[in-house]
């Protein structure tokens, strides 16, 4: 074999075993937020005498699986996205849209909403909350039409807003966010076990804070859609500007609830640490809650990598470069192009192939925005798959169609719904230049 075939076949053996390796990294963090390994621990030991659950979001279904296989069946609902849902044995498990609300997440609100209505000081709702919560619980405040409600929260997704923006504005155009839901249940208690996926880990940041206080304003609300010109009825401008019906920290409405984080973006990127670590891997994080728009991210971690490298020399032992948190995406074109991917592909043309850099960027949930993978793998043989198929990375990106362009080269993370969310997931693998 000559030098260059053999310098070619090393190559790809380092690169198949980064692909292998983020892989692995990308499931230790996931799977350090099941709820089936984490939840039991938070739960009374002897089961209650009554036991209510409520289980909303992506990892509702999991959840309230993950509660039956330790008390027993119970009663209750979980309200969780189409394909996440998990049968249990007494909890009755409904599928509804997301990140849009559909009819289906108005009946499945109907639904929890008549089973915690005139409950009792001796009552305990067991809340089980993860991401997706806040569009799956719907109930438009009264005045407000669904119609509009969607227009309004699609023109926020559109323009890229962060979703912490987006829960404001959700919340007080609702009568079950902000805190409202333990207000329904009051005088019973709540105990709400939360796995979060947002920055900061704030229960008032997740699924809109069903049972956490809220202490903003209806014309904070309006600032937000003003930011981002988005236009509202009178009837609507009017709710706004009324007094707010969300909950405030010392209502008490909340004397009675316990929001209690179980599982975060920070302990799985610090699970995955651990295992890259006991491999004999050198492990940065480059943050834990980094924002912003996934384009820009992209190309800002990627010159860290690129600047990482740069300190290495020939013979020093591979680097990981991990991050979390949520980026966004600024849609300017048709396709269904998620954030991670978006990351991705960004990282990809702004390397260029460089040698000894591979990326993996996925959501934990499973699903990457409107496609169907959970994100992308990036090598330094991305471009030149592109390259020899004659397509063009750049006009991907320009049309928001990330996930098409690593579908095509075959470099999608696919791993279906994980059932749990802890936000998204980003590894470096960074080995030193050869000479």
């Amino acid at each position: 074999m000559s030098l260059i075939m053999k310098k070619h076949v090393k190559l790809m053996n380092f690169e198949t075993h980064d692909k292998r390796l983020l892989t692995d990294l990308f499931s230790t963090a996931v799977n350090s937020a099941k709820p089936e390994k984490i939840l039991e621990e938070f739960l009374p030991k002897i089961t209650p005498s009554r036991p209510l659950i409520i289980a909303i979001g992506k990892a509702a279904a999991s959840m309230a699986k993950a509660v039956e296989n330790y008390w027993g069946p119970c009663n209750g609902i979980a309200l969780t996205r189409y394909g996440h849902g998990v049968a249990c044995d007494g909890i009755e498990v409904l599928e509804a849209g997301h990140p849009f609300s559909d009819k289906n997440s108005r009946i499945g609100t109907r639904k929890i909403l008549s089973l915690v209505n005139k409950l009792k000081e001796e009552d305990c709702v067991y809340c089980l909350i993860s991401g997706g919560g806040s569009s799956l619980l719907c109930k438009p405040r009264r005045g407000l039409t669904f119609a509009e409600k969607q227009r309004i929260f699609s023109i926020l997704f559109r323009n890229s807003a962060p979703i912490k923006e987006i829960n404001t504005v959700r919340k007080h155009l609702s009568e079950i966010k902000g805190g409202q839901l333990s207000k329904i249940i009051f005088p019973a208690k709540v105990r709400s076990f939360i796995i979060s996926d947002v920055p900061g880990d704030n229960p008032a940041d997740i699924a809109s804070g069903i049972t956490a206080a809220e202490n903003t304003s209806g014309l904070d609300a309006l600032k937000i859609l003003k930011k981002y010109g988005v236009s509202i009825s009178d009837q609507t401008l009017n709710l706004l500007r009324e007094d707010p019906i969300v909950v405030p920290s010392n209502s008490k409405y909340l004397s009675r609830t316990e929001n209690i984080v179980i599982a975060s973006g920070t302990k799985s990127i610090d699970a995955s640490k651990i295992y890259a670590e006991s491999l004999g891997y050198s492990v940065k994080c480059a943050g834990y809650n980094l924002e912003g728009d996934a384009r820009l991210l992209g190309k800002e971690l990627s010159k860290m990598a690129i600047d990482i490298q740069g300190t290495m020399c020939s013979g020093d032992s591979p680097i990981l470069l991990l991050s979390g948190g949520e980026c966004t995406v600024k849609v300017s074109g048709c396709g269904i192009g998620g954030p991670n991917a978006e990351f991705a592909l960004s990282a990809a043309i702004f390397l260029k192939g460089r040698d000894g850099i591979s990326l993996l960027a996925g959501d934990t949930d499973g699903i990457d925005g409107k496609g169907t993978a959970a994100g992308a793998i990036v090598t330094p043989s991305t471009l030149k798959k592109a390259n020899g198929i004659n397509i063009d990375p750049k006009i991907f990106l320009k049309n928001s169609d990330s996930h098409s362009f690593f579908k095509i080269i075959g470099d999608q993370l696919i791993t279906g719904p994980t059932l749990t969310n802890v936000n998204d997931f980003r590894a470096f693998m960074i080995r030193p230049l050869r000479n």
